[in-house]
């Protein structure tokens, strides 16, 4: 399809389209740009196997909306075909973070293929993240001798309009794929078809040049002789392409149009097979609007086809035929565990039992926090009858667990009427039944809850005397679903801390007897913390090498990451080099494709917090851009307490003032509301911080002097200290006549402490691969010399954009503004 069509195993092309396909091999990237049904991919196809010489090499990916990870996988794999070594440097990334890629194409400097290479990445615009989409990173900086990149997009990719103007960028845009009235003549006359005057006119009108509705009436013409002028695309489908096929077949598409794509075991399933018959995979290999993807084992039908389909099945079939397909889609769906279209279809179809009888567990609950809408789990509790969740009781358990942590606390309340309900009544149930649910209801409620320790742990000893044996809900391989500071969720008044570390104790103890060792080392991880809060690392070292032993004797990775971010936020306290190095090589290994997702969220939020630590921004994850990306991501019990101050230090960071005092000021309330003591500490800090920068004092220390109240009965300093010095002026301002000298010192002390040793692990770990990359210390060189963009790009052979591109990194890196400030610093 699109601006081509294929005569046995010949296609044509307009004379624009490919005058601008012939220049591929001149541009280091090609961006293609063109709606659905335009024929980018056939034409860039075809163009590349009929026209290349025998030496060059062509690589396709085709983004099908895959995850972030699997995706960054592909590309990669993809890259490895022209540059395996550098390839192999952005998988060990595991995802980037921001700038990382741009780092790595500056310190490659140039990629060399051997032979001319082509890498081409079909359906670009369904590349979601954002991480990936800064390949435009890698078209900036480098140079490319015989590698050319090819990207199909239904839209200009948006990430790429900073290089709009970059002249190694060919543009080949929607309109080079229509064809002049002169082309259309030409294409029905190589099909032997003659058209007159008024005929061409009457076509032209009725296609205006799109070569998907030309084809199809030069379709319908040897079919049945004649032209056919009825304006839509859907007409024209029907009458060249649809009334030809056998009702079998008819019946097969209408089944598989409801799915993206299909492998063909689905396919059979959804027509009620064991396999395909032969008169369909005939079909499968022969339409020319269905595509079969080897990489995925899989076919897609063609948007115009697929549109044409799902309009006839929505509105030409009856409601009983529409809903055994779907039936059929979900039961696909369930038998290979994809439980969340299978849950959305079933909830459709109002499949309530279906729905219930999924076999998801939590984890695969919390894996697939970011697969669907926050808001599906509380509309199926309120939708089901109550009759039916009733005879679900462990499916109740299960969405109660995940409804608690996503703060929709009316539905967890409907759902604990439901389980009263369900134990006072008995039903079917059983006495061991009846028991084992009311323990599970125990322990759900116990840790559900915001209730002080001290009753967390009673209701799991209660729940451990009612089963007897560790709980089915709540298993060891579950990934902790909070965010990464345990301190955040559970000191909840001044001058009780150390009294919650020893209670810590006692609830982790029948917590990790009713859960099989769930969270085993959190106690640890949590004693470590509050040492480290008071500045006392030696302590908090320890603590935290024991954390480490308990979480890898009981492989709780969640446990591992928080005890390795500890280590690493010792190693900035101290400016130890290699004990930060050893934490973050820890951290990253749970970053890559193998990592189940909530896992690979909370490595991404650890590198995160020691990036707004270090303000190495390159460190922060891409979907901690904003509020909203960030709850797609963490569930809202662990944004209430922890991300939202994280993202106010970012826009510190950025000295967005006005914004970060407007987001604190909306939720004051909430932050006065909240039980636990951190966020409101953090919140008075941020703000104190932000009025101090903006001019205003007094607004400044009347904050401060509210955080201090907080933090000040406990010790609890770090946060002052972690945020590289800004507090210094404030605190040392503070009167001696409310607050203890003797603490304010010790505070003022582990400030400067912490500030020194940041600067020690910028200086030590940048400065080994940074601040500059050799190519970057090249340029700046020159810049330095006074010498223009132009003349650099000369020299160096690169282009003008190049240059200016790798300035801006470098004067981000240095910290400073304009050639004047590069002049006098020491490179």
């Amino acid at each position: 399809m699109g601006n081509l069509f294929e005569q046995g195993e010949k296609y044509y092309f307009s004379r624009d389209l490919m005058m601008q396909l012939s220049k591929m091999p001149e541009y280091p990237v090609t961006i293609i740009e063109a709606p659905s049904g335009f024929g980018k991919t056939t034409a860039v196809r075809e163009y590349l196997n009929s026209n290349l010489p025998a030496t060059a090499r062509q690589y396709w990916y085709t983004c099908l909306g895959e995850s972030a990870p699997a995706c960054w996988a592909a590309l990669c794999d993809l890259f490895r075909n022209a540059a395996p070594e550098m390839a192999a440097k952005l998988k060990d990334l595991r995802m980037p973070m921001a700038g990382a890629l741009a780092n790595i194409a500056l310190s490659e400097g140039e990629i060399i293929c051997p032979a001319d290479t082509y890498l081409v990445i079909d359906n670009y615009h369904l590349i979601a993240h954002r991480t990936i989409s800064e390949l435009k990173s890698l078209v900036a900086v480098m140079s490319f001798s015989r590698l050319h990149f090819i990207v199909i997009a239904q839209q200009y990719p948006e990430d790429f309009y900073t290089l709009a103007h970059d002249a190694r960028i060919q543009k080949i845009e929607a309109p080079v794929f229509f064809f002049n009235k002169a082309g259309t003549d030409a294409l029905f006359r190589l099909e032997g078809i003659r058209l007159s005057g008024d005929e061409l006119e009457n076509i032209y009108a009725n296609t205006e040049g799109w070569v998907a509705a030309i084809r199809l009436q030069i379709l319908n013409y040897r079919e049945e002789g004649s032209l056919n002028y009825t304006r839509g695309i859907e007409a024209l489908v029907e009458a060249a392409f649809w009334n030809r096929l056998t009702q079998e077949d008819k019946e097969f598409l209408i089944s598989v149009s409801v799915l993206d794509s299909f492998t063909p075991g689905q396919a059979a399933m959804m027509i009620g097979m064991d396999a395909l018959p032969q008169n369909i995979e005939k079909l499968l290999l022969g339409c020319a609007f269905i595509r079969y993807n080897p990489d995925t084992q899989s076919y897609i039908i063609h948007s115009i086809l697929q549109g044409f389909l799902r309009n006839r099945f929505y509105n030409h079939h009856s409601r009983s035929f529409q809903s055994q397909i779907m039936r059929r889609a979900g039961s696909y769906f369930a038998a290979v565990e994809d439980y969340c279209p299978a849950a959305v279809i079933y909830f459709r179809e109002k499949d309530y039992s279906a729905l219930l009888s999924l076999h998801a567990n939590g984890d695969y609950m919390i894996s697939q926090k970011e697969n669907f809408s926050p808001g599906f789990l509380e509309v199926i509790v309120e939708c089901c009858p109550d009759d039916l969740l009733k005879a679900h009781p462990y499916q109740m358990l299960l969405f109660a667990y995940q409804l608690f942590l996503l703060e929709r606390y009316q539905a967890v309340e409907k759902i604990h009427g439901l389980l009263d309900a369900v134990l006072q009544e008995r039903g079917t149930l059983n006495q061991s039944e009846l028991r084992m649910l009311r323990g599970e209801y125990t322990l759900h409620k116990a840790v559900c809850s915001f209730d002080t320790l001290e009753k967390k742990e009673k209701g799991c000893e209660a729940a451990w005397r009612i089963l007897q044996k560790p709980s089915i809900m709540i298993t060891p391989d579950m990934p902790w679903p909070y965010a990464c500071c345990l301190l955040n969720q559970l000191w909840t008044e001044p001058g009780t801390l150390e009294l919650s570390i020893e209670h810590m104790h006692q609830f982790c103890h029948a917590f990790h007897k009713i859960t099989d060792g769930y969270i085993y080392g959190a106690s640890s991880v949590f004693h470590a913390e509050a040492m480290l809060m008071h500045g006392n690392d030696k302590e908090a070292e320890v603590l935290c090498y024991k954390a480490l032993a308990a979480a890898k004797e009981h492989d709780q990775t969640s446990m591992l990451l928080y005890g390795e971010l500890l280590r690493a936020r010792i190693g900035i306290l101290r400016g130890n080099k290699d004990m930060f190095q050893a934490a973050l090589a820890e951290i990253k290994k749970h970053t890559g494709s193998d990592s189940k997702t909530f896992i690979l969220r909370t490595a991404e939020l650890c590198i995160t917090i020691l990036g707004l630590i270090l303000d190495k921004q390159d460190m922060i994850a891409q979907w901690f851009c904003d509020p909203k990306s960030i709850e797609a991501v963490l569930y809202p019990a662990s944004i209430s307490s922890t991300a939202k101050q994280l993202y106010a230090k970012k826009l510190l960071l950025e000295k967005r003032y006005p914004e970060l005092c407007g987001a604190l000021a909306h939720n004051a309330d909430k932050e006065r509301d909240c039980i636990y003591l951190m966020p409101r500490l953090q919140h008075h800090i941020h703000l104190a911080i932000a009025h101090n920068r903006v001019g205003q004092g007094d607004t400044a220390m009347e904050h401060l002097h509210m955080a201090l109240d907080y933090a000040l009965p406990d010790k609890v300093y770090l946060p002052f200290a972690e945020q590289m010095g800004s507090m210094l002026p404030l605190l040392k301002n503070v009167s001696s006549a409310k607050y203890d000298r003797k603490q304010l010192n010790e505070l003022i002390a582990l400030c400067e402490r912490q500030e020194e040793g940041r600067q020690k692990i910028l200086r030590a770990v940048w400065k080994e691969s940074s601040p500059l990359t050799p190519r970057e210390r090249e340029i700046a060189i020159l810049a330095k010399e006074r010498l223009t963009a132009q003349e650099i790009s000369a020299k160096l052979q690169i282009s003008e954009a190049t240059v200016r591109t790798v300035l801006r990194t470098v004067y981000s890196k240095l910290g400073i503004h304009s050639k004047l400030e590069l002049a006098i610093i020491e490179l």
